[in-house]
């Protein structure tokens, strides 16, 4: 069996469409069949070949709903220095452009991220899972929100008896920056957010940029 689909585990779903597959992926993955798109399939495996491809996919397919509850989309990206594509996307970027919530929904849908893996020496897969629709709250907090640009300043006051963390806060791209206030300001409750407080400070002294790429680091440990 191909080490992609027992990696992926892509021989699973009764139905996989495979949209945009390079042509080198052919011999490999056309084991699986060809499964014409419907209104809702348990999975799809999307190949995107620019970064700017890759963000308007994302947020399209969202949009769209193209998948099953507690099913899965896999949606491929050029990894930097990759040797096909001259444009690439950045794993850090990913979650500075994505708005998601806490719990790692994107677009306040039933699309939560789920893992970012390496599919082979060209692409990165994100791997996104659709919850069950009854199980997901209608409005969820956005990481995205531009009220919380104006918090930065008192997120910074937080830190300003934790040089390093403080440090490495200024150090950071606008978007980590906006995601700490996020993650800061969108509870009300004062013991909340007295916690929050301590564990960016923690958090930051150990060189995570936010709480989605701490979180992911927790599962490769």
């Amino acid at each position: 069996m191909s080490q992609i689909i027992e990696k992926f585990k892509l021989d699973t779903y009764k139905d996989l469409p495979i949209v945009n597959m390079p042509t080198y992926l052919k011999n490999e993955l056309d084991v699986l069949g060809s499964h014409p798109r419907q209104d809702k399939q348990d999975a799809l495996l999307i190949f995107t070949t620019t970064n700017e491809e890759f963000f308007s996919t994302l947020r399209s397919l969202v949009k769209e709903d193209p998948i099953k509850d507690k099913g899965v989309l896999f949606l491929c990206y050029p990894k930097k220095g990759n040797p096909l594509y001259p444009s690439y996307v950045h794993r850090d970027e990913i979650f500075p452009k994505v708005e998601m919530d806490d719990d790692g929904f994107m677009f306040k849908s039933a699309y939560k991220f789920n893992r970012m893996l390496a599919f082979d020496e060209v692409f990165t897969v994100l791997e996104v899972k659709k919850i069950d629709s009854k199980k997901v709250p209608n409005a969820r907090p956005s990481h995205m929100g531009s009220d919380y640009i104006h918090h930065i300043p008192e997120v910074e006051a937080f830190l300003k008896d934790e040089p390093k963390a403080l440090s490495f806060f200024q150090s950071l791209a606008a978007g980590y920056r906006k995601d700490w206030a996020v993650y800061i300001f969108s509870t009300e409750n004062l013991e909340t957010r007295n916690k929050r407080v301590h564990e960016m400070i923690r958090i930051l002294n150990d060189g995570h940029k936010n709480m989605t790429l701490y979180r992911q680091s927790l599962k490769k440990q």
